[in-house]
């Protein structure tokens, strides 16, 4: 015979030996395991197996505090008896448990008794004078049961329950401080961007300077921005503006979509970091918008004063016209290669692009779209 034929029925042999050999380990293993999973499945359930038997003790004891309460009222109730505990139906009490703040600044009160409303929808009252309720833990005499056996009353606050509602309590005041104090952030979108009323710091800073003494724009009128903006070398910097609370959130918004396509504006500051001086400020190349003050070689105040024009990157920007003499006024001085608006530079606004475009989507006008003198700078908003 072939020897190889010879090992593979030797092979053959063997294997069946091994397969038949582990059946019986498998099936005891398979009986442990099934054992084992019993047991943890068991162990699993007890715990919620003693949950519901100690509700059920609680929902019995309270079953029986229930009926003492039912025995108590029927004796106070009998002429026989020499004392008369019956509370004047035309009483309210009530808990301060379980007080909730609604948005509206008003207050929803849990826990309450009151035995004049024919009708409640607080949670753990007792009225008898109620036909029907939509309570939860209402005893009703003509329902037999309650709904639900958790009943409180104001007998029964722990000291723990008080110091909670004490909490809660100084914690609504504490938010509805902050909603009233004009002097918080009254909007914040990014970081980085938000409003605030000009508050006495604020206002320190630009008193007599932007906002002189004969200033006829009112404090109130005008709003603290704060924005974020990209620099020439690309860097991110902050910048701040005084605007007209009017146009305050168009404002906010257009730095933010200059900010998310990173448009370059070189500095935006305060104008009072330069005392005020629209000159120098554009000389510097600084945006600005707040500044109380008339239209260049004109008694006329300009939107500036209102807080309602924004001045962006003023030096390759300039404002420049044709005089009645025929000369040149051209603000600021040594901007005259910008004159010529197909001079290539990123930060030359024209007609249509970025910048231009978010401005005029938010309501603003272009200086640059002007007939008889060209202020590209300037974008206002004065509806």
């Amino acid at each position: 015979m072939d020897k190889s034929f010879v090992i593979k029925i030797f092979l053959i042999a063997a294997f069946f030996i091994v397969f038949i050999a582990g059946i019986p380990i498998t099936v005891k293993n398979y009986r442990r395991w099934s054992s084992v999973s019993t047991s943890v499945v068991k162990e699993y359930q007890r715990p919620a197996q003693t949950m519901q038997s100690s509700e059920n003790k609680q929902i019995e004891g309270t079953d029986k505090a229930i009926s003492n309460q039912q025995d108590s009222q029927i004796n106070n109730d009998d002429p026989k008896n020499g004392s008369n505990d019956i509370q004047d139906s035309g009483s309210e009490t009530s808990t301060d448990h379980d007080l909730q703040s609604t948005d509206d600044g008003s207050q929803v009160n849990q826990g309450t008794q009151d035995t004049n409303n024919g009708s409640s929808q607080e949670q753990g009252i007792q009225d008898p004078s109620n036909g029907s309720s939509q309570e939860q833990g209402i005893l009703n005499p003509d329902e037999g049961a309650p709904k639900d056996q958790n009943i409180n009353s104001s007998d029964n606050i722990t000291e723990e329950q008080k110091s909670e509602t004490e909490a809660s309590d100084n914690n609504n005041q504490d938010y509805n401080e902050r909603v009233d104090n004009t002097d918080k952030t009254e909007k914040e979108n990014m970081e980085g961007f938000y409003i605030s009323k000009i508050t006495d710091d604020i206002f320190a800073r630009i008193s007599g300077k932007s906002y002189p003494e004969n200033c006829t724009v009112p404090k109130d009128e005008l709003r603290y921005v704060h924005i974020r903006h990209y620099g020439f070398e690309g860097e991110v910097r902050d910048g701040e503006l005084i605007v007209n609370a009017a146009i305050a959130k168009d404002v906010l918004e257009i730095f933010e979509e200059l900010y998310a396509v990173k448009y370059q504006i070189e500095k935006v500051r305060l104008i009072d970091e330069y005392g005020a001086d629209d000159v120098r400020s554009m000389e510097d190349n600084n945006s600005s918008c707040f500044n109380y003050r008339t239209i260049a070689e004109s008694s006329t105040l300009s939107n500036h004063a209102y807080g309602r024009a924004i001045d962006i990157n003023p030096f390759y920007n300039p404002y420049v016209y044709t005089r009645s003499d025929g000369s040149l006024f051209l603000q600021p001085q040594g901007s005259e290669k910008y004159v010529d608006r197909t001079v290539d530079a990123a930060c030359i606004i024209r007609n249509g692009d970025v910048c231009y475009n978010i401005f005029k989507k938010h309501g603003f006008s272009w200086g640059g779209d002007w007939n008889t003198k060209k202020d590209y700078q300037h974008f206002e908003k004065t509806d």
